[in-house]
């Protein structure tokens, strides 16, 4: 029998939840923040409402009450990390399943979120949090290199590498800047709005990723992936390879590391997508977990293509009730295959004119998606400003060295084309 269950600010250029709906028999009701239009071709779409989610959440939430009754949702979820704490306040408004806003609030907001990590005992790196540029001159043993980033940002937009004083100050000006014109209109909970900046220790390490979902306070990861070695002074989003090629047993810290953040949290229920860096001693340093899937729901594709695991099945069973003990914990159909997501670096900046090695990388045998986002005649600004991804390009391959040897086939054969001033 069919679900309905109402999706909130969804991605449309990322297919793979409304793919993963109508494989589970689940209806999708979307809810929009401003009237747009659907793309034709996505499956599992049976209606849309328009929620000023962001300019009037209060009001937002009285409505979804009328909403429910009248589609019949047995479910809703977010995948856009400033959907999260709105939809949790929905789901308490409308006496459906979700997270509570408590934890929603936590995994949203970065320094709350340290604390809690650090109150369970978790590595994570020292940091401080500053609401004003005068609050940087009283900060104490500062040290250098350090990050910056927003309290509450998402897509790496505003994080920064500075190695002194001045990088630190131009850094800390920049996420202010951030917050009043993005971040304090789309991070909305009910105590007022997430305006901070973190100032944290740099961990000089690879970077990975664990995908996690929790039933009941039971928290299984799911995958455990390679996201690259990012030095700065930018982190602009590069590569995604799980398996990562660590080892039984750093792979089994960094996803101990990232459940007991987790439960840190209080997501005792739904999925979790979590980023470590490794420490020169080995040591997993927690970063930050969201209550969602990865990517906008790209993180599926990961961990079903690497593992044969339904990860967004198993949040439209919760959701709807139907998720039992015969498919719980779930385990993993593929003991040797890897996938990847491979994401389009800028490598310029200006007017777009083209994409170039699209079509060859379309041709290779191990792409399984193309996803393109760029607009040809757009004006991008380079990092830390984020105006959009370029392309993302997903792989299926028989073990992590094939999947290592498709994202250096990538890097070698796609470029864009900028306009030269």
């Amino acid at each position: 029998m069919s679900s309905r269950i109402a999706l909130v600010h969804p991605s449309f250029d990322v297919p793979f939840l409304f793919l993963a709906a109508e494989k589970n028999d689940v209806e999708l009701v979307l809810i929009l923040p401003q009237d747009q239009v659907v793309p034709a071709g996505l499956p599992a779409i049976v209606g849309k409402e328009i929620l000023p989610i962001y300019a009037d959440p209060d009001d937002s939430l009285d409505k979804i009450v009328d909403l429910t009754e009248r589609w019949g949702l047995d479910g809703i979820m977010a995948v856009k990390e400033q959907a999260v704490v709105w939809t949790a306040n929905a789901c308490i408004r409308t006496g459906l399943r979700g997270i509570s806003p408590q934890s929603a609030i936590a995994a949203r907001d970065k320094y709350q979120m340290r604390k809690l990590f650090c109150q369970a005992g978790l590595p994570v790196p020292y940091y401080h949090v500053v609401h004003e540029l005068g609050d940087v001159d009283i900060l104490p043993d500062l040290k250098y290199p350090c990050v910056v980033k927003p309290v509450s940002g998402y897509n790496s937009e505003g994080v920064q590498l500075a190695s002194n004083e001045e990088q630190l100050l131009s850094s800390v000006r920049k996420v202010l800047e951030l917050n009043d014109n993005i971040y304090k209109a789309q991070s909305w909970h009910p105590e007022g709005h997430f305006h901070g900046v973190i100032i944290e220790e740099f961990i000089e390490g690879p970077e990975y990723v664990v995908e996690m979902f929790a039933w009941e306070g039971e928290v299984v990861a799911l995958n455990c992936g390679y996201k690259g070695q990012p030095r700065g002074p930018y982190f602009e989003e590069s590569v995604y390879l799980c398996p990562a090629d660590t080892g039984v047993a750093l792979t089994d810290a960094i996803q101990k590391t990232a459940i007991r953040g987790m439960q840190a949290l209080g997501l005792n229920n739904g999925p979790g997508h979590c980023e470590l860096r490794l420490s020169p001693d080995g040591t997993p340093y927690i970063l930050e977990i969201a209550a969602r899937i990865g990517g906008s729901g790209c993180a599926h594709f990961n961990v079903e293509a690497s593992s044969g695991i339904d990860f967004a099945g198993l949040w439209f069973k919760w959701l709807n009730g139907s998720l039992n003990r015969n498919l719980w914990p779930p385990k993993s159909l593929s003991s040797t295959e890897a996938a990847s997501s491979w994401i389009m670096p800028l490598g310029g900046e200006g007017e777009l004119i083209a994409l170039e090695g699209i079509e060859q990388a379309s041709e290779h045998p191990d792409c399984k998606h193309i996803l393109i986002f760029a607009e040809p005649g757009k004006v991008y600004r380079p990092y830390p400003h984020f105006d959009g991804f370029l392309a993302i390009i997903f792989g299926k391959h028989e073990n992590h060295q094939s999947g290592k040897a498709f994202l250096n086939f990538l890097d070698n054969t796609i470029s864009a084309v900028w306009l030269k001033n």
